[in-house]
């Protein structure tokens, strides 16, 4: 590697990645637990996807498409349907 990159490379550059939060907020957790049948059919998918899910509602930027994006997730797991996301 050329210099500029090990400069790069061993920098405490400030721009490094925040980890994705791995449990959905408290608030909508307790929303999302309401509904029992749902919340069972979450618990029951893999770890790796409740993470990723979870990390997805709570990295949005506006508590209303936090809302919009639990919503979706309760809807797909009242169906006990995972969502695509690729």
């Amino acid at each position: 590697m050329m210099s500029a990159g090990m400069q790069a490379y061993h920098s405490s550059d400030p721009c490094e990645v925040i980890p994705m939060p791995t449990q959905l907020p408290k608030s909508h957790q307790d929303e999302f637990r309401k509904q029992r049948a749902t919340w069972t059919n979450y618990q029951g998918f893999p770890p790796g996807y409740r993470r990723m899910t979870a990390g997805w509602v709570a990295s949005a930027k506006k508590e209303e498409t936090r809302i919009q994006w639990l919503e979706k997730l309760i809807e797909y797991s009242a169906r006990n349907e995972r969502i695509e996301f690729m």
